[in-house]
C-alpha cells in the first residue's frame, strides 16, 4: 500500500515538471436525493500525449458526502489498469490508476468516483480538484482538471402548496398564511382549491415534526417528514376520533363535536358543512364560518388536546337526517365526524 501511494505522490511531481500538450482529467458533476450514491465520471482526454497511469485528487465537503468504493469504467478496464483509493487528508480523496504493463489509456471515461449524499445534507456541494499523469516510461505528462457539482435535491416529485418558496421546509410563516386561506376559504396561489383540509393537517404536521420534507408517493397527502426519500413506510399515522351532537331548545339547536385526537398529534383542524340556509351562530373554538361554501371551519390546532366545538343554529328548519357533514384531519388523516345529525338526549355545552 505503501509503495502504491509513494507512486502516487511521484505522478503529482512529475506532473508539475513535464511539457508539451496538455492532457486534461475532468471529474463529472452529479445529482441526487440524500442517502443516494452518485457517480462521477473521470474521463481522459489524452490530448495526443500517450497516458499510462494517472491520479486525481478530490477535495470534498464532508458535511455533505462520504466517499463510496471507486470503480474502473471502460477504458480504465481496457487498459488493464487497476484503481486504488486513499485518504491522504481529512476532506481529500486521491484515486490512482495504474498497471504492470506498457497499455496506454485511451481517451473516455477510464473511472468512476463514487459518493453518498448524507441524510441531511441540502443545496450543492463543490468539488475541487488536482491530478497527475505519466507516460509508460514514467515520465511526467502535464495535465489538467476542473471542479465539479453534486447537485442535491431533497426530494422528487411537486413540493406542498403551502410551500412557495420552493426548498423542501415547511416553516411556520408558510402554514399560518396556508392555514388562513384554508379557514377563510380563499382562493390559494397553488392548487387544489378549495384548499383540502388533509393538506392544511399535512402542512402543520410536516412544521412540527423538523420542517424539512420530502415527497412520498406512497403517502396520501404524499409528502413525509424528513429531507430523506426512503423506501420502506413510516409508522402507522396518528388519528382521532370525532363526536357530534345536538340539543334542541325554544332558540333551534345547539350543535358540539367532541375531537380527541391521539397523544403525539401535530396537528388537526375540523370542517363542518351545513346545508344552504342554515346560518350557524356564536361559533365557540375560534371557528369561522364560510358562507360561500356553508362551511365553519376549526384550527388548524397545533397540539393534542381534545377539544369541544360548539355553534348554534337559529332556523332549524333546514336541519335533516342527511343535512349536516363533518371532517375532522389529523396530521393529514380524515375521519368522518360521527353521530346523529338529528337531536342527542342528554347532551350538554360541556358534553
Amino acid at each position: 500500500m505503501k509503495s502504491q501511494h509513494l507512486l502516487l505522490t511521484i505522478l503529482f511531481i512529475i506532473a508539475a515538471l513535464s511539457t508539451g500538450a496538455q492532457t486534461q482529467i475532468q471529474l463529472g458533476s452529479a445529482s441526487g436525493a440524500p442517502e443516494d450514491t452518485v457517480n462521477l465520471p473521470v474521463t481522459l482526454t489524452t490530448g495526443g500525449n500517450t497516458v499510462c497511469a494517472l491520479s486525481l485528487e478530490i477535495r470534498y465537503d464532508e458535511s455533505k458526502l462520504t466517499p463510496s468504493a471507486a470503480e474502473l469504467d471502460s477504458q480504465g478496464t481496457a487498459a488493464g489498469k487497476q484503481i486504488t483509493q486513499s485518504y491522504p487528508l481529512p476532506g481529500v480523496l486521491r484515486l490512482g490508476l495504474y498497471g504492470m504493463n506498457q497499455t496506454a489509456l485511451a481517451n473516455g471515461v477510464v473511472a468512476n468516483a463514487k459518493f453518498t449524499i448524507r441524510e441531511d445534507a441540502v443545496g450543492s456541494s463543490l468539488l475541487a480538484t488536482t491530478c497527475g499523469a505519466s507516460d509508460c516510461s514514467g515520465n511526467g505528462v502535464s495535465a489538467a482538471s476542473g471542479t465539479a457539482t453534486v447537485s442535491i435535491s431533497s426530494s422528487t416529485g411537486n413540493v406542498h402548496p403551502a410551500d412557495l418558496d420552493d426548498d423542501w421546509k415547511m416553516e411556520i410563516s408558510e402554514v399560518t398564511s396556508y392555514g388562513s386561506a384554508w379557514k377563510s376559504g380563499a382562493t390559494w396561489e397553488r392548487p387544489p382549491n378549495p384548499i383540502p383540509i388533509n393538506y392544511i393537517t399535512k402542512a402543520g404536521s410536516l412544521w412540527k415534526s423538523g420542517e424539512n420534507y420530502h415527497y412520498d408517493a406512497g403517502a396520501d397527502p404524499p409528502w413525509t417528514s424528513g429531507s430523506s426519500r426512503r423506501a420502506e413506510k413510516s409508522e402507522a399515522a396518528l388519528t382521532g376520533t370525532a363526536q357530534r351532537k345536538i340539543l334542541s331548545n325554544e332558540r333551534g339547536f345547539l350543535v358540539g363535536i367532541r375531537v380527541v385526537p391521539q397523544t403525539g398529534v401535530s396537528a388537526y383542524a375540523v370542517e363542518e358543512i351545513l346545508p344552504p340556509g342554515c346560518v350557524p351562530t356564536d361559533i365557540q373554538g375560534e371557528g369561522l364560518y364560510d358562507a360561500g361554501s356553508h362551511t365553519i371551519r376549526w384550527g388548524p390546532y397545533m397540539d393534542d388536546q381534545a377539544r369541544n366545538l360548539t355553534y348554534a343554529v337559529t332556523n332549524s328548519m333546514y336541519i335533516s337526517a342527511d343535512s349536516i357533514h363533518g371532517i375532522a384531519s389529523f396530521d393529514g388523516v380524515g375521519v368522518a365526524v360521527a353521530g346523529p345529525p338529528g337531536p342527542s338526549p342528554g347532551f350538554s355545552p360541556g358534553f
